[in-house]
């Protein structure tokens, strides 16, 4: 039995991968941007919101071979589609270094950090974008080395047509030494391939993307709206260490002990690291533009983890499970908390104590909450004032709500107290007096937003749900 699980270790590692991922997916939407794409894959546009083209494509591709066939929601294809192509990442990530480097081991731990970093993990089973990048990433890099210049060049565009935040991966592609001629020969192959892809796709998208909603343009002056530098940086640096926790000090030992024999990967990693840096101005995330490093983060910690494993093996392997059991703790905990959210929203729908056309007070998933969880009562999303200005650049039809009209109405009125997803709240909260100035929600925030408004009423907090959910009196 040990022999047979050794001879086919790779294999049932990446089928355990795909079945964990498979079993912690959420099928809940949290979020307004959550519930747009869900509703466009549903539609079948996939000409709407056009800066993730391929996110769309694929969703709606999947939604309509899965769903028909298992009678499956569009959230639970959306995450089919995703775990799976992250499992793919995974793979060829594997392939990847063991074509690079000739060791097997390094390989598989590389794929293992890399798969269960808690933030390639957790958007692998949720309806976003932005794990689509690092795959396609992966993907293209593996095929480039295996010298498929223009395939690779074609998966190159998908993620450009996914996001253009892929741009930062560039620097990877000079990971292997070659011939400078064969290399720049490569590089235009794969820039043909990748205008190509790119190109046929805007011949039908092009005035969405330059002009329509969530265009680059518009996109932009989301993110200058946005940009808040001492939030950036926190987000930045929380990033790297929610996703890689105690394997960062294995991450910086590694570069200053294999220097001289991986120089050429970690030059490359630093490149990608300083490409990142224009993006960090919208880390909204906890780090998701940094996915494009993550690949060489994880090849780096492995290497140290198995060059000097049987000199350190007690320590490596209490470093590994240690990194596995608290990312997987974060994902359960998140999985969790959005699970009791939905709950509490359709708890609200069939609450009898609740009025029909009661006004609700969130500061996120209105949209959920008015289309999905409760049709019944109307939500008002709660604004960050520093926020008002970026909200009208992005919805030109948007209109404050009227807070004191709102509490001066008949319909009953409730607030809706639920943090945004410990124990991110824990840390925003430790440093809450920078995070107030730079526009961060925090557990109380609604509360603390409603107050000035409210005079002489009382919150009066209702029993049997999971969050605080208080009654204005």
């Amino acid at each position: 039995m040990k022999n047979l699980f050794i001879k086919y270790r790779y294999l049932i590692f990446f089928i355990f991968l795909g079945f964990l991922y498979y079993i912690l997916g959420i099928d809940s939407l949290d979020s307004n941007d959550a519930l747009t794409n869900i509703l466009q894959i549903e539609e079948g546009n996939i000409f709407y919101r056009t800066s993730h083209f391929m996110f769309n494509f694929l969703g709606v591709l999947f939604y309509f071979v899965f769903g028909k066939l298992f009678n499956l929601s569009a959230t639970a294809t959306t995450e089919i589609m995703l775990l799976s192509f992250s499992l793919l990442a995974s793979i060829m990530l594997f392939l990847l270094v063991d074509n690079l480097y000739g060791d097997k081991n390094i390989a598989l731990l590389s794929s293992f950090v890399y798969s269960f970093s808690s933030g390639i993990w957790r958007l692998s089973i949720q309806p976003e974008y932005l794990v689509l990048v690092p795959s396609f990433s992966i993907i293209s890099l593996y095929l480039f080395i295996k010298d498929k210049n223009f395939f690779s060049g074609i998966i190159y565009g998908f993620g450009l047509l996914t996001s253009p935040f892929i741009l930062s991966f560039f620097p990877a592609f000079f990971i292997r030494p070659e011939p400078s001629k064969k290399l720049i020969k490569k590089i235009i192959v794969l820039f043909i391939g990748a205008i190509l892809s790119y190109g046929i796709v805007n011949i039908f998208t092009f005035d969405e993307t330059v002009s329509g909603e969530w265009s680059y343009g518009y996109v932009l002056s989301y993110y200058f709206k946005e940009l808040k530098i001492f939030r950036s940086v926190l987000i930045f640096i929380y990033g790297y260490l929610r996703s890689f926790n105690i394997l960062l000090i294995v991450l910086i030992l590694s570069i200053i002990l294999f220097y001289n024999q991986y120089r050429r990967l970690i030059w490359v990693t630093i490149l990608l690291f300083i490409f990142h840096i224009p993006w960090i101005f919208n880390e909204a995330r906890l780090g998701a533009y940094q996915f494009p490093i993550y690949p060489f983060i994880a090849i780096l910690i492995a290497i140290l983890l198995i060059n000097k494993y049987k000199k350190f093996k007690f320590l490596f392997l209490s470093l590994i499970i240690f990194y596995f059991i608290s990312n997987f703790s974060l994902i359960l905990f998140e999985k969790n908390y959005k699970e009791s959210l939905r709950d509490d929203y359709i708890k609200m729908n069939y609450d009898s104590s609740i009025p029909d056309s009661s006004y609700i007070f969130v500061y996120q998933a209105t949209r959920p909450i008015k289309i999905r969880y409760a049709p019944r009562l109307i939500p008002v999303g709660l604004i960050h004032d520093m926020h008002m200005d970026k909200i009208k650049v992005m919805n030109k039809n948007f209109k404050e709500p009227k807070i004191e009209e709102i509490l001066d109405t008949p319909n009953n009125k409730y607030v809706f107290e639920a943090g945004v997803l410990p124990p991110d709240d824990y840390i925003k909260n430790l440093f809450r007096n920078f995070l107030n100035t730079q526009g961060a929600k925090t557990k109380g925030f609604a509360v603390s937003k409603l107050s000035p408004y409210l005079g002489n009423r009382k919150l009066v907090k209702l029993d049997g749900y999971n969050f605080d959910f208080y009654y204005i009196k």
